[in-house]
């Protein structure tokens, strides 16, 4: 999977915990509604399983939302595809010595993201 998928469905995925939070839904509640499993909703949720436009549309439904409320928005997405760029060329120029505590920091600030 290429890094622009990873970005859209990882962003759909924090987008659908957004939501359900909201909502004040458990996972368990949203998947009964969809009839998908809690653990299926679970890796959609982190961007580690592709969801069919079928089970996308299902979620919208299920979380009375648009459709487009789930995805990136243009403006997002090709800011990303810049960031991209510029990220990896700042990591390449990071000292060996210091790049342990540098993914350790970008680990973090994608949890922080995520919460």
């Amino acid at each position: 999977m290429n890094s622009k998928t990873e970005f859209l469905y990882r962003t759909i995925g924090m987008n659908i915990k957004r939501i359900r939070k909201e909502n004040k839904l458990g996972q368990q509640g949203l998947a009964d509604k969809i009839s998908l499993s809690r653990s299926s909703l679970s890796n959609i949720e982190t961007g580690t399983y592709q969801p069919s436009i079928i089970t996308i549309y299902e979620i919208a439904e299920a979380l009375n939302c648009k459709l487009n409320q789930l995805l990136p928005s243009i403006e997002r997405f090709k800011v990303y595809e810049n960031i991209e760029d510029e990220f990896k060329e700042a990591y390449n120029n990071i000292p060996q010595e210091v790049s342990p505590k540098a993914f350790k920091f970008i680990e973090d600030l994608i949890k922080k993201e995520s919460k």
